[in-house]
């Protein structure tokens, strides 16, 4: 961190930020949620509230949280889905990163 602002740019910093990647994270479960309703998976409603809740942005998710759970399944993606249910909450929870398989979700945006 302490040469962080002498040799990257603030783009660049802020393009691969703890944040940056939840948000990449959750734009992925908003996209999988809304793809798997057109398809007749889950229900329109419970992608409504998943979109939702993902469209609330990645500033309510801790990414030093995340990553320290994530230490213990060595993937940022079980405890941000954990959290994400909690959030979605009620019968809508169940169906987050429904169908989501690795490695194709795991490299979020990648050429799965």
């Amino acid at each position: 961190m302490l040469f962080d602002a002498l040799f990257v740019p603030d783009p660049v910093r802020e393009a691969v930020s703890g944040r940056a990647w939840i948000q990449a994270m959750l734009d992925a479960e908003r996209a999988l949620a809304t793809a798997e309703a057109r398809a007749g998976v889950i229900p329109p409603g419970a992608a409504e509230q998943i979109a939702a809740a993902c469209g609330a942005g990645a500033e309510r998710f801790d990414p030093e949280e995340i990553g320290a759970a994530g230490r213990l399944v060595a993937n940022p993606a079980e405890p941000l889905v954990r959290a994400l249910r909690d959030a979605v909450g009620g019968g809508a929870a169940q169906y987050v990163h429904l169908g989501g398989h690795e490695p194709g979700c795991r490299r979020y945006g990648g050429d799965a």
